[in-house]
């Protein structure tokens, strides 16, 4: 009997497909201001995904750092995984929106870049670190075709996904060098730049996944597979913990604190969920500025000096031609 390499399988229409866990290039891109919440995502998948082998790419990772975060996915219990170091070197672009996200440039430029380079498999499949997973993801596969990018829409009336996660065929494409010429044609127009960018490569074949595959903060679904913390309000930010609880479905952010909990007291774990999310919580509150992602944080401290700043300007403006008009006026 031959051997038959490590694959699972989904229904297709009226057969089975079959796919092999050797065709698809699993990754995340992870900062060092990332490694808790990535923990928090990788266990979560790992529990319901234990046989994908996820590449962690981090960005200008030294050894150090690789070897501290394979010994924490070892303390974890995760085998099936890869750690690797990406430079960001030339990746400073000059962005219409870098005031509001400028820590998150450097991964979406590092995504396309390590697309680029994949060489031998059939299928990309990419997740963010703010996310956590509470359910297999396997059954996307079953409506994977050639030329065609699964994922879920952005918003209802908008052709492209969000990036959150998202499940590819490998064009076998130059990604990173399309994505840099789409970015300097487009770095003025849009937001969502990475996802933009997608939806052109993919030319529109894209596959719009149920909400479960990728369940924002604000949307409430009875059984999501995976759970996506967008915008600046995550469960890991002390400075956000009311809005959090206030603008996002409760179940949600408390499933978060669970992961996180087990990570943090693997040894002496209780039992008592209540009790995990409350300690959790005030784990959390207690970092004050040494919370989980200063950098987010300090983005919101962006956001607001911009506001002011613009106020300044505009204000600024209104006098100036006011003052402009009355000298006018003056002259005649």
């Amino acid at each position: 009997m031959k051997f038959l390499p490590k694959h699972f399988s989904v229904p297709c229409g009226d057969t089975v497909s079959v796919v092999f866990y050797d065709d698809i290039h699993t990754f995340i891109v992870v900062d060092n201001n990332y490694v808790e919440p990535s923990l928090v995502c990788l266990y979560s998948f790992h529990k319901h995904n234990p046989d994908f082998v996820v590449t962690i790419y981090g960005l200008d990772f030294c050894e150090e750092d690789i070897d501290n975060y394979q010994q924490h996915l070892h303390d974890l219990g995760i085998t099936t995984y890869k750690v690797e170091s990406i430079s960001t070197a030339g990746m400073n672009f000059d962005y219409k929106w870098n005031i509001f996200y400028s820590d998150i440039i450097n991964i979406m430029s590092a995504k396309f870049k390590i697309m680029e380079n994949i060489e031998k498999e059939k299928y990309i499949l990419y997740f963010d670190t703010d996310t956590i997973f509470t359910d297999s993801i396997k059954p996307m596969f079953m409506d994977l075709h050639q030329r065609e990018l699964l994922g879920v829409r952005y918003t209802e009336n908008k052709p492209e996904i969000n990036c959150g996660i998202f499940l590819a065929a490998n064009l076998h494409v130059k990604y990173y060098t399309m994505y840099l010429d789409f970015f300097n044609q487009n770095r003025l127009k849009y937001f969502n730049i990475d996802e933009m960018f997608l939806s052109e490569v993919y030319e529109h074949h894209i596959v719009y996944l149920p909400k479960e595959y990728n369940t924002h903060g604000f949307i409430t679904i009875e059984h999501p597979r995976m759970i996506h913390y967008i915008g600046s309000v995550k469960p890991f930010m002390h400075k956000n913990l009311s809005n959090f609880q206030c603008c996002t479905p409760q179940r949600y952010a408390d499933e978060w604190y669970k992961v996180y909990y087990k990570i943090k007291n693997r040894l002496n774990a209780s039992e008592d969920f209540d009790k995990q999310v409350a300690e959790t919580k005030t784990y959390i509150e207690n970092l004050g500025n040494r919370s989980l992602l200063r950098p987010l944080e300090n983005t919101i401290d962006k956001i607001f000096c911009a506001g002011v700043k613009c106020g300044v300007n505009v204000l600024s403006a209104i006098v100036k031609h006011l003052i402009d008009k009355y000298n006018k006026a003056g002259e005649h």
